[in-house]
Formats: C-alpha cells, sequence, structure tokens
C-alpha cells in the first residue's frame, strides 16, 4: 500500500524539528490533528488506529495514546513517547507496515497537521 505523500513529507520535516529548550531527555508528546476523508465512518477509523496498537505495543517506546474527536470533525491522536529519538525510529519504520498505510489512507491529506513537545509536567 502506498503512504499518503503528505504524511510522509510531514514526518521527513517532523524528523528535522525537535522540540526547543531544555535539551534534558525523557518523554514527548506527539500531536497529530486531522480530518477523516469523506465518506469514512467514525467506526472505520477507530478500527484503523487499533490496528496500529500491537506494532505500537512491540516498540516499548509509547508510554499513552488517545484518540479524540471533537464536535467540529477535527480528530487528535496524542501519543506519549519515551523519547523522541524512541519515536522517531518507531514512526520511520511504521511508514512501511500496511496497517499504518491503512490508517494514514483515512486522513484528508491537507488536513493533518503533525508536532512534537517536550512533556514539562504530567498528571497521572
Amino acid at each position: 500500500m502506498r503512504i499518503l505523500p503528505l504524511f510522509t513529507t510531514l514526518i521527513a520535516f517532523a524528523a528535522t524539528d525537535t522540540p526547543r529548550g531544555d535539551p534534558a531527555p525523557g518523554p514527548i508528546a506527539e500531536i497529530v490533528s486531522y480530518r477523516l476523508k469523506p465518506g469514512i465512518s467514525i467506526e472505520a477509523a477507530v478500527l484503523a488506529a487499533q490496528g496500529t496498537e500491537a506494532f505500537l505495543r512491540e516498540t516499548g517506546a509509547v508510554i499513552s495514546r488517545t484518540l479524540s474527536r471533537d464536535d467540529n470533525g477535527v480528530w487528535t491522536d496524542f501519543i506519549l513517547w519515551t523519547s523522541l529519538q524512541a519515536a522517531k525510529e518507531t514512526e520511520a519504520n511504521a511508514m512501511q507496515r500496511p496497517e499504518f498505510a491503512r490508517f494514514f489512507a483515512m486522513m484528508a491529506e491537507t488536513s493533518v497537521e503533525l508536532r512534537y513537545a517536550r512533556v514539562m509536567m504530567q498528571m497521572d
């Protein structure tokens, strides 16, 4: 399966865009916002996201993940990674996997926004 060209570009851009400020190692939040392509159901989108879980768990690099959708139809995939390096290594490998291709293919390409942020505080 072919990965979305825009998402591939965003991943490449994000690979060079590191969080500024405190260089100390630690958890990194990845925040991806997007809309679904027309005709994609909420249920199909959730199933596709769930289809990526096994690989992410196997890496040991994910602390937590939350997928949400607001009343305007904007989805947010919030992943807390052990480190920026772990996030980037996992994402590079994910780009080769069919379950991620299915997940990414549901996103409206022009709506995808990706950013990283160093975690400064976390409440359990």
